[in-house]
């Protein structure tokens, strides 16, 4: 059975020809929910955790009718709005051992789901935007805040630049909303060597035992991450 992917509906055809290749797809959209360059950001109304979907109760009802048919789904207590009170609530790394975000933010319900893992508090509200998880507690981040308590931690982590990561709106987009891992590959929305840290990735993925597969031949896209279940 095929496994399913969340991504952003206003990815390049390219990219959304080859994951509904690989996947079983939801293209994800809103409208009049939060700002315009967010508003196909899956990770922004969802948070996967312990095989669920906590999801914001505006998430839109069709994305929520075709998550139900493959995982449970449950609800925050925070509606995404336009505000930073409003965003970042469900954008939450979540790993083997730890969960990682700002805490001022976290939405309540997550905290209940995460079991025994260790909470890292972190500068950052758009965590998973700027954070991938891999097996083994290991991270690619583009955000100094986060490696320096990831390194204050021991944390094991790649630190990258944001620069030429495209995001409709903004100077720049953050690495993890490039991503996503499912066992042993990283799908990419772009060529690595399109950035400047493009070969301390693939060596990075490559030290933790991952293949990679990328989408399309320009820029990486931050597109909200390519979430996998």
């Amino acid at each position: 059975m095929k496994s399913a992917i969340i991504y952003n509906s206003t990815l390049p055809c390219e990219i959304i020809t080859q994951i509904e290749g690989i996947f079983r797809g939801i293209a994800f959209g809103s409208s009049g929910i939060t700002v315009e360059a967010l508003s196909g950001h899956p990770d922004i109304f969802i948070c996967q955790v312990n095989g669920k979907a906590v999801c914001a109760p505006n998430t839109p009802r069709k994305i929520i009718e075709e998550l139900q048919g493959i995982l449970p789904v449950s609800f925050g207590d925070t509606n995404i709005g336009t505000t930073m009170e409003t965003i970042p609530s469900y954008n939450v790394v979540i790993s083997g051992s730890f969960v990682i975000h700002n805490i001022k933010h976290t939405d309540k319900r997550i905290l209940e789901e995460v079991g025994s893992r260790r909470f890292i508090n972190v500068p950052q509200a758009f965590t998973r935007c700027s954070t991938l998880p891999l097996r083994g507690d290991a991270f690619i981040t583009s955000d100094a805040g986060i490696a320096k308590v990831f390194k204050a931690e021991g944390i094991d982590h790649l630190l990258v630049s944001s620069d030429g990561i495209s995001l409709r709106g903004y100077k720049n987009g953050f690495i993890g909303g490039c991503m996503g891992a499912d066992k042993g590959t990283v799908y990419i929305t772009g060529k690595l060597t399109k950035h400047k840290n493009g070969e301390q990735i693939t060596g990075y993925l490559d030290e933790h035992g991952y293949n990679i597969k990328e989408l399309h031949e320009g820029n990486l896209i931050d597109s909200g991450s390519l979430l996998i279940i």
